[in-house]
């Protein structure tokens, strides 16, 4: 017998028992725990699991994303090219690549994933409006700017928007971009936000972490948080105020008096020619798969596809109890404009 059966009738016995109800109040208590007992959990989906690829100006991309053994997902993931665009040319900006982890509901997720991307070329072409650009420098230092105002302008409307409207959700952010530089070399400007991560796959079969992750308990950041007020709490793992597990995220706008940011994080790489391919991943991925298991299972695969699927299945054979989307780019002689 199932278990919520075997609950309903020893309930009924009890109650029969000790309260001596009627057989009709009986028999309608019997119904109303039957009726509820059917009813399925409101916050529960099936999302259908995401296998898709493409390619984006010379780079070739795919990604899988899944559900797993959570109620709901709250995974989205990116990828843009700027051919033709003349804001995105003023800083060499070619490819935008982005993995968005919600938690405590989709909605800071959906409004990055909506609002990060067009916010960047807005404020590259709002920073770049009578500018000097004719040096690598001034590029670079253009695009790392807007970036951040960017990142800190998204957060703030969403975070209107969530007290306005009584929302709780936040999301993390893992953005890669591509920039052209001089001699036709390539520079990856990774910007992150929480505990997503990217990393870099050689050719030699290593792999490399190309993003930090921001735990409450770094203590760079634990000092971040302690000093604007807030307190990090071990609470089956570190997190602020004994809630969020990540030190910075767009929205959770109740932690953001306590020291929750959605100021960017940036790293730069230049692209050597060892580099094989990119991943981005949910950290769904990358609680239970380190970067050397990473660079193995994608350098095996046939194609990014492949290597995006085989990331998730990876994960989910190791354990992972989370929504997992890894998104692979394939950087091996790629035709970039302007290279």
């Amino acid at each position: 017998m199932e278990l919520k059966w075997l609950i309903i009738m020893l309930t009924m016995v009890v109650l029969r028992t000790y309260l001596n109800l009627s057989p009709l109040v009986m028999i309608v208590l019997l119904i109303l725990m039957c009726a509820f007992s059917w009813k399925a959990p409101m916050s529960a989906e099936q999302a259908a699991p995401v296998h898709e690829t493409g390619t984006a100006s010379g780079l070739t991309w795919g990604v899988s994303a899944i559900q797993g053994r959570r109620p709901y997902m709250e995974d989205a993931y990116q990828v843009a090219q700027f051919a033709g665009d003349r804001t995105a040319a003023r800083v060499g900006l070619t490819h935008w690549f982005a993995v968005y982890d919600g938690h405590g509901g989709k909605r800071a997720a959906a409004w990055a994933h909506k609002h990060l991307l067009a916010k960047v070329v807005q404020t590259i072409g709002s920073k770049s409006a009578g500018a000097q650009l004719h040096d690598e420098e001034s590029r670079r230092a253009l695009l790392d700017a807007a970036c951040t105002e960017a990142f800190l302008a998204t957060d703030g409307e969403f975070v209107r928007h969530a007290r306005v409207h009584a929302i709780p959700d936040g999301s993390t952010a893992i953005c890669c971009m591509m920039q052209t530089i001089s001699g036709g070399g390539r520079r990856l400007l990774v910007a992150n936000v929480g505990d997503s991560r990217c990393a870099m796959v050689r050719s030699d079969g290593s792999g490399q972490a190309l993003s930090f992750d921001h735990k409450p308990n770094r203590p760079d950041e634990r000092a971040r948080v302690e000093a604007c007020g807030g307190a990090v709490v071990f609470a089956g793992c570190w997190r602020v105020q004994g809630d969020l597990a990540v030190s910075r995220a767009f929205g959770d706008c109740h932690l953001k008096p306590f020291g929750v940011s959605a100021e960017p994080e940036l790293t730069t790489f230049d692209v050597e020619d060892n580099a094989a391919f990119l991943v981005l991943a949910s950290d769904g991925l990358w609680d239970v798969v380190d970067e050397s298991q990473c660079a193995k299972a994608v350098l095996r695969s046939r194609d990014t596809q492949q290597a995006a699927r085989t990331l998730c299945d990876l994960a989910t054979t190791l354990g992972s109890m989370d929504n997992i989307t890894a998104l692979v780019v394939d950087l091996r002689d790629a035709r970039l404009p302007g290279s």
